[in-house]
């Protein structure tokens, strides 16, 4: 049973019992402290309020707390750390009558060289005191793990411990039948080459600097080239460029509209200088001259992207003839003859209008290409998206992927996560669709999967 205790603080974001049974609370409204019945406010400062919070398990009197990270505004006279990216980390070795702001003037030794140097403290969720060591501290943020050895140094000196972490919000994933396995499109940290798997990447893109990555896509016959396409400021401006080394080092589109915020894009399979690309709330746009002109693409539809934070997946090149694109809208299938400059409605049969769309052609078949609806089926058409029939036995598709084929075979493997006759999994089929097998275990489930790419290079690898 329970009752409400009166006097202390109301929306709540942590609490910690002490050894001696002292009560800690962290709220929006301040740091509060409940010792022999009596409530205190212990709040370092007038920042607004407190989340993080940890106490010495030897010692009531040893507190670490973290500013809270604000998404609503506040009563009038207290400040918003929201925007802040050294948010403060206090510490107190007598119960909350004095602090030291950790934070501040602290020493940062960074070991991955993209990290930026402004992110540090960054929407701080967590803070410990490591319960085998009373100096030594921890905290994550945003973007990293981070350890000192001694919370009562001056200056404190905060160390990254992530290796082995890759926390990023992904936006596109590629494989490339040569050079590297991997090819990221990421928010905040635009992007990665991924050539060792069991390592953690030293390097982003950089070139042209994009925040975040939206599309990235390569040339069928010429792997070296890769186009990308994204924005910087989540979706407020956009940009785009192209590789020529399998995405070593990368060129900026000269010719990149002012007002078009990249999202997706495609390569043609055999002429890397024609690439379409679908941007936010606006016109579909194509380019013949790598990048130094776009032009407003005919016949097109048009809603594909209707925000920054979109799943949708509506185009894809055909990977065989260069000239073939392909574009799935709540109208119906779309199909470009010329490189993307002309569009024709080739079929309106396919169901789920309004449902996040996943348009993907097989490598190496002419004229093959798959639509998936996200919760929904999965369909496949051989004739350039004129007709389409439905992978039967599989319902609520996550996403899809086509693969390197098996020893032996033409055809490339399909990844589905999806259901199959009742059973929720990730699936291989080495024939098209026709039979499947799970490849994953109950002991090894997948949670939220926006995004799939079969390795182009590896058998049986997603």
């Amino acid at each position: 049973t329970f009752s409400l205790m009166s006097g202390g603080p109301d929306d709540c974001n942590m609490i910690k019992v002490a050894s001696d049974n002292t009560l800690y609370v962290s709220s929006t409204n301040g740091l509060y402290k409940y010792k022999n019945g009596n409530w205190s406010n212990i709040s370092p400062d007038n920042i607004g309020g407190f989340s993080g919070l940890s106490i010495d398990v030897n010692n009531s009197d040893v507190i670490l707390c973290a500013g809270e990270y604000f998404s609503k505004p506040l009563p009038s006279g207290r400040t918003n750390v929201r925007n802040s990216n050294e948010i403060p980390i206090y510490y107190s070795s007598d119960g909350g009558q004095s602090w030291t702001n950790t934070i501040a003037n602290a020493q940062k030794h960074v070991d991955i060289t993209w990290i930026a140097n402004t992110e540090f403290s960054a929407a701080t969720a967590a803070v410990l005191l490591d319960p085998s060591d009373p100096k030594k501290s921890w905290f994550t943020d945003w973007f990293e793990v981070w350890m000192t050895p001694d919370i009562t140094a001056t200056p404190v000196q905060w160390y990254t411990k992530h290796h082995g972490i890759d926390e990023m919000v992904v936006f596109q994933v590629i494989s490339t039948p040569s050079g590297a396995n991997l090819l990221t499109g990421l928010a905040d940290n635009d992007g990665m080459r991924h050539t060792d798997l069991t390592s953690y990447n030293q390097k982003k893109y950089g070139t042209p600097p994009l925040q975040e990555t939206t599309g990235i896509d390569f040339c069928e016959s010429d792997p070296n080239f890769i186009a990308r396409v994204g924005s910087t400021g989540w979706g407020q401006k956009g940009g785009g460029g192209y590789s020529l080394n399998n995405g070593r080092t990368w060129t900026t589109f000269p010719g990149w509209p002012a007002n078009a915020i990249g999202y997706r894009c495609a390569v043609s399979a055999e002429n890397r200088n024609n690439i379409v690309v679908v941007p936010i709330n606006n016109d579909v746009m194509y380019t013949t001259d790598r990048g130094y002109s776009f032009k407003k693409a005919k016949g097109a539809p048009s809603g594909l992207i209707f925000g920054f934070w979109s799943t949708n997946e509506p185009l894809a090149s055909d990977r065989v003839d260069g000239k073939k694109f392909y574009i799935c809208a709540d109208q119906g299938f779309y199909t470009s003859s010329d490189g993307g400059a002309t569009w024709q409605l080739t079929n309106n049969t396919l169901p789920y209008s309004g449902a996040a769309k996943v348009v993907k052609a097989a490598p190496g078949i002419k004229w093959e290409v798959w639509v998936g609806y996200k919760n929904g089926g999965l369909y496949r058409s051989s004739d350039a998206g004129k007709t389409f029939t439905p992978i039967m036995k599989l319902t609520s598709l996550i996403n899809f992927a086509f693969g390197k084929p098996a020893p032996g075979s033409n055809c490339p493997t399909v990844f589905v996560y999806a259901s199959i006759d009742g059973e929720r999994g990730v699936f291989r089929s080495d024939d098209m669709g026709n039979s499947w097998v799970r490849i994953n275990t109950d002991a090894n489930k997948m949670g939220l999967t926006k995004y799939m790419a079969g390795d182009r290079q590896v058998y049986g690898r997603v």
